[in-house]
């Protein structure tokens, strides 16, 4: 996944969380979410983008129902909005698609949508049980809400999957080293 769609979605936690009415947060939460194919919370944080700042460009613009938010407007990078939206339909396409789960869960989790995350990765692991990090980031986020047990089991199982790879350290036809860098970016360690 491209660095900087992951910037760019944990810009836009960031803003919410710091302020959950920052217009800009809100407008990238929207476009973020309407990319992923949820239109009714992309509407929602549309709709609190209108509310809280209601001379913002993209307020003026509230979609119905049935429009899709506009792309790539006012500036918002649209190769990211472009590559989750991507995303989106290779999972429409094949909802067990490994890389198109890993990419979802990664940036709903970014997003603060950790139980929505686990379930792209519950079906990822059911999917390909071995493919890196995915049980270092399910042990993230179940410490995150609190599930202290079924994190130490998502990190026993992180450890096993980690030994079992092949002597080149390679996973899932992964160079070791963008294994490594996927293991420090879901554990948040830099080198």
């Amino acid at each position: 996944m491209p660095g900087s769609v992951l910037a760019y979605v944990a810009d836009c936690a960031r803003r919410l969380r710091e302020d959950p009415h920052d217009p800009e947060g809100l407008y990238a939460r929207a476009l973020i979410l309407s990319s992923l194919g949820r239109g009714s919370e992309a509407r929602e944080a549309m709709q609190t983008l209108r509310r809280v700042a209601p001379r913002h460009p993209a307020a003026a613009r509230l979609p119905s129902d049935r429009d899709p938010l506009p792309e790539g407007a006012d500036g918002t990078p649209g190769p990211v909005l472009t590559y989750v939206g991507a995303c989106a339909r290779r999972l429409e396409r094949n909802p067990r698609d490994p890389d198109a789960l890993f990419a979802r869960a990664a940036i709903l989790a970014t997003l603060g949508q950790h139980k929505d995350a686990l379930h792209s990765l519950e079906v990822l692991a059911s999917v390909v049980p071995h493919y890196p990090a995915v049980w270092r980031l399910k042990a993230r986020l179940y410490k995150d809400i609190g599930d202290a047990r079924t994190a130490a089991l998502c990190i026993r199982a992180a450890e096993r999957f980690e030994r079992d790879q092949t002597g080149d350290g390679s996973a899932h036809g992964m160079p070791p080293e963008d294994a490594d860098l996927i293991k420090r970016m879901v554990l948040h360690e830099s080198r």
